[in-house]
């Protein structure tokens, strides 16, 4: 997609990224007729197909690195109103298994707080909570690497026991690719349609305000009677 790696700037990549996204949802409304009235249910019946009849984004992949960042905060946040999100621990090949479990659980408590919707493979969070507590794989956050797991130390008479985290992204290729498409695309159907009723009602507004303003009586009498005031005040100066 547009936006990654684009230019150096963060923010510029993100907002071209997310101006890309509104255009596949805007094209798509775009091409849906205003003279025929489109329920939900007719809607998520036309656009869920095993091949797919949008061009919507369904899933994107946001890497975190180490820590969560209260930036990566605000921008799942926005992504996710389009997008189904699904946070990747990235590099956990420079980590241990009990540091990787230990951001886990701090990933999925912070998003918990802040309300960010993210594409949780119906799973809820307190389930999602549990199982990175105990070690068990299965949803987000996806611990990910291609790199193979590396001694902590080069020399082998001074090595430490270092137990790497688990690569999960054979399971979560599997997941979106295989188990869970259908859901995901009707997750971002959802989104989209969730997206148009805003519009629809954000034009009924605009309308509803022009039709008051273009009812709104026009004040003649006193427009006249400043033109009499006037009138009368130029005859008294001269």
């Amino acid at each position: 997609t547009p936006g990654y790696g684009s230019v150096i700037d963060a923010r510029t990549n993100f907002a071209l990224f997310m101006n890309h996204v509104s255009q596949t949802f805007e094209e798509k409304n775009n091409k849906i007729s205003p003279f025929i009235e489109v329920s939900n249910n007719e809607l998520m019946r036309s656009l869920v197909t095993g091949v797919g009849a949008h061009k919507f984004i369904d899933v994107c992949f946001y890497l975190i690195v180490h820590r969560l960042k209260p930036l990566d905060i605000e921008y799942m946040r926005t992504i996710s109103e389009k997008v189904n999100v699904v946070p990747i621990l990235a590099k956990v090949d420079t980590q241990s298994e009990q540091e990787v479990q230990q951001l886990k659980v701090n990933v999925l408590k912070t998003l918990r707080e802040q309300g960010v919707s993210i594409y949780t493979f119906r799973i809820d969070y307190d389930r999602l909570i549990h199982m990175a507590e105990t070690g068990q794989a299965g949803g987000p956050p996806f611990a990910v690497s291609n790199l193979p797991p590396k001694p902590s130390s080069q020399d082998p008479l001074d090595q430490i026991p270092f137990t790497h985290a688990l690569n999960e992204l054979p399971l979560l290729r599997k997941l979106v690719l295989e188990t869970q498409i259908n859901n995901v695309r009707q997750f971002t159907v959802k989104k989209f349609i969730n997206w148009r009723s805003k519009q629809i009602a954000l034009q009924q507004q605009q309308q509803q305000q022009q039709q008051q303003m273009r009812s709104a009586p026009t004040p003649f009498f006193p427009v006249l009677q400043s033109l009499q005031e006037l009138a009368a005040n130029t005859q008294t100066v001269a």
